[in-house]
């Protein structure tokens, strides 16, 4: 929120009217007057003084960056100009704050926003002092509602990893034709590029971030094309406005400010810097009225076998994203390299062969399109042999797979979500020797372990054990409990029963990822590393081996969740990250999906209505926070898509069905066109990887998942309940 010791950084208050000031009071308050057509009397800045000198560090010349960029505000009062600004909270603080479920902020909030920042904006120009970078986090919204922007430094290419998102981000709201990281002359027209970018983000509470279309330079969003290789015909560029505009279009039938705010946007965002609309024109667009919504027809009973819905206009529906999704994962397959499929920074630094950032997860995506018979039209190799392909790279390294230092047993980061996925591959491909290795890893899983979270620690091993036991079963081992992964699993229950502590609302296990450093008192509450994904490791135990103990402390872990809950008007539910964490979390690893995900289960098991009834309310969570959700399984819409799919059929309600397919249009809008295919974004929403849980991978599971049907993927949910009895348990 403030800018770093060594940054340049300038204030401009905007002093309102008498009445400007008593509406601020009002939005800062949360009240929603009504301002559309309301004339806002803004009058000039205050002085603008060019410093003689640097104010951070006393007297001395003014540095060149300091001369050229620094400026602010200098009243009678002797305000000192280097001060940290006032009390408040960011841009974007503030509008994920009153977005709170919908879709953008609220027409009249954000109307008045939107005049404070044109004011804002219109008092540097005046001043000759084009701002330049207009990202949100630049912007402080006080208490009274007034607005401040300070100038930090600039980001550069050179940033570290840490910062990569703040260079992002700075991408997001500079113009096509200006470089964020340079120091260069700003302008007029780059400033209205950036309003626009600003208005976009009252509109929908998302920044203005796509991945690059093929046909772009590799800045976000450049207005000039490659060639196409030989043979391929070159897209029809679209440019940034356009994409915007389409993402707008899917938001409108929801929100009256992306509907009011559309016209702006698109005469601020225009390509060519002349064609950009002036600050007069703008306020005008401001007070058009908003056109009445055009609201999508109801969703209708799902057919049998499930087809997505239509695709919105100007966007790829669902056929079209997995289909092209397909495509692209078996066409980026590099066997000759040291990771089958390329990854990101962060993957970069993981075991190629693990299930979270490497081969295991996207083979066994193309599995489960495999298994369902899917036929697409897949180019230069078909969907049988790439997964025979890629089975075959993950058998020649699964000796050898892990990162420095011991490798973990988790399901998503370790072993055992290559155990799981080879044993898959031997099923669907039939190749028996695949099996064999499968067993072979399985065995050499921990049974005990200071991490007892799914994603990297005993809950993904115990998992593992189970499902290659569940594979084994046979005349002669009729039972889970019979099989030599049965005796391990049991060995697993033991070891998390005993590492379960009392936490403040009940059963809890510390998150670390190995035995040294320091751990929390108490663990997350969410599903990859904490007390929903251990809760339900712990009911599949209890369940498969007959062990009233682990069904016990299962059942607690529930409790706990349930009493960790906070509800709020709408009867969403929430978690938090963990006990003494801030902020509220609506998705798989740390919220409201992941925590379902597991209540789901328990009251499918035990009949117990608390656990349906809180399940019910975290898919509201997960249901209101569509808006702003990036795309992937770990933390947005697919995993968030696949909850609500278990919510459809394990509590027999068709709503969630239709609440699942209301998903697919959002993650179209976070398309790229890459070789002629739509391709869904990554987590860092600029990129597409084949990751499975941060990228398409684990996208084209839910598309496959919400196409074809079928159990969700790494759970054990036919040793729960059968196929043809949802909602009731079955000992196994």
């Amino acid at each position: 929120m403030y800018p770093p010791e060594d940054a340049v950084f300038a204030r401009i208050d905007v002093v309102f009217t008498r009445i400007a000031t008593r509406m601020g009071a009002e939005l800062g308050a949360g009240v929603r007057t009504r301002l559309r057509t309301a004339p806002t009397d803004v009058p000039g800045p205050r002085r603008l003084a060019r410093p003689s000198a640097d104010p951070r560090v006393g007297s001395g010349p003014v540095s060149p960056e300091a001369a050229e960029n620094g400026f602010w505000v200098g009243d009678s009062a002797g305000e000192d100009p280097a001060e940290e600004p006032p009390p408040g909270e960011t841009l974007r603080q503030w509008v994920r704050r009153h977005c709170a479920g919908g879709a953008g902020v609220p027409a009249d909030l954000a109307v008045m926003m939107a005049r404070r920042l044109v004011a804002l904006v219109g008092a540097a120009h005046r001043a000759g002092r084009p701002l330049g970078d207009l990202s949100p986090d630049r912007f402080v919204v006080q208490v009274d509602g007034s607005v401040t922007v300070f100038d930090p430094s600039p980001p550069t290419a050179s940033a570290s990893v840490a910062g990569a998102s703040a260079v992002r981000l700075a991408y997001a709201y500079a113009a096509p034709d200006r470089d964020p990281a340079s120091r260069g002359p700003v302008s007029v027209a780059d400033d209205l590029y950036g309003l626009g970018c600003l208005f976009f983000l009252l509109a929908t509470g998302s920044d203005p971030l796509l991945p690059a279309d093929d046909t772009d330079v590799p800045a976000i969003h450049a207005l000039t094309a490659h060639a196409a290789p030989a043979g391929r015909e070159v897209p029809r560029h679209r440019c940034h406005r356009d994409r915007l505009a389409a993402w707008l279009a899917v938001i409108a039938p929801y929100g009256d400010t992306a509907r009011l705010f559309a016209p702006a946007i698109g005469e601020l965002l225009a390509p060519r810097p002349a064609d950009r609309c002036d600050l007069a024109a703008l306020e005008r667009l401001l007070c058009d009225p908003a056109p009445e919504p055009t609201m999508p027809p109801v969703p209708t009973m799902p057919t049998t076998p499930p087809t997505m819905c239509a695709p919105a206009s100007g966007q790829p529906g669902g056929e079209e994203l997995l289909a092209d999704g397909l495509d692209h994962l078996t066409a980026r397959m590099c066997p000759d390299g040291d990771r089958l499929w390329p990854t990101g920074t962060e993957g970069t630094r993981t075991d190629p062969c693990d299930v979270q950032h490497g081969a295991a997860g996207v083979l066994a995506v193309l599995l489960r399109a495999h298994g369902h018979g899917a036929s697409f039209d897949l180019a230069p190799v078909t969907l049988d042999a790439a997964a025979r392909k890629a089975a075959g790279w993950l058998s020649e390294r699964s000796e050898f797979a892990g990162r420095t230092g011991p490798p973990l047993p988790g399901l998503y980061s370790g072993r055992a979500g290559l155990a799981w996925v080879l044993a898959d591959a031997a099923a669907v491909l039939g190749e028996p020797p695949l099996f064999t290795q499968a067993e072979r890893l399985a065995l050499r899983l921990p049974t005990s372990w200071p991490t007892a979270d799914v994603a990297h620690g005993l809950a993904g091993a115990a998992l593992t054990h189970l499902h290659l036991a569940a594979l084994t079963c046979d005349d002669a081992r009729p039972t889970v409990r019979d099989t030599r992964f049965g005796g391990r699993a049991a060995a697993c229950a033991q070891a998390l029963r005993s590492a379960a502590a009392p936490g403040p609302h009940g059963p809890t296990w510390p998150a670390r990822v190995s035995s040294t450093g320091s751990e929390p008192a108490e663990g997350p509450f969410g599903f990859a590393h904490g007390v929903a994904g251990i809760g339900y490791t712990l009911l599949a135990l209890g369940t498969a081996l007959d062990d009233s103990a682990a069904l016990t402390l299962a059942g607690e872990a529930g409790d706990a969740l349930c009493r960790a809950a906070h509800t709020d008007e709408n009867g969403a539910a929430w978690w938090p990250a963990g006990p003494h964490e801030a902020g509220w979390r609506p998705h798989w690893c740390s919220g409201s999906s992941g925590v379902g995900t597991f209540l789901l289960r328990l009251y499918a098991v035990t009949g117990e209505q608390r656990f349906a009834e809180y399940a019910r309310a975290a898919a509201g969570a997960a249901y209101r926070a569509r808006w702003t959700a990036s795309p992937v399984a770990c933390h947005g819409l697919a995993g968030d898509g696949e909850f609500l799919l278990d919510a459809a059929e394990l509590l027999d309600d068709p709503t969630y069905r239709a609440w699942a397919e209301d998903l697919v249009p959002l993650l179209a809008v976070r398309h790229c066109r890459r070789g002629g295919k739509a391709l869904v974004a990554d987590d860092t929403l600029t990129g597409v990887v084949a990751d499975y849980n941060v990228g398409l991978a684990g996208v084209l599971a839910f598309l496959t998942r919400l196409r074809y049907g079928g159990r969700r993927m790494f759970l054990v949910d036919e040793l729960l309940v059968e196929d043809h009895l949802w909602g009731r348990p079955v000992r196994r």
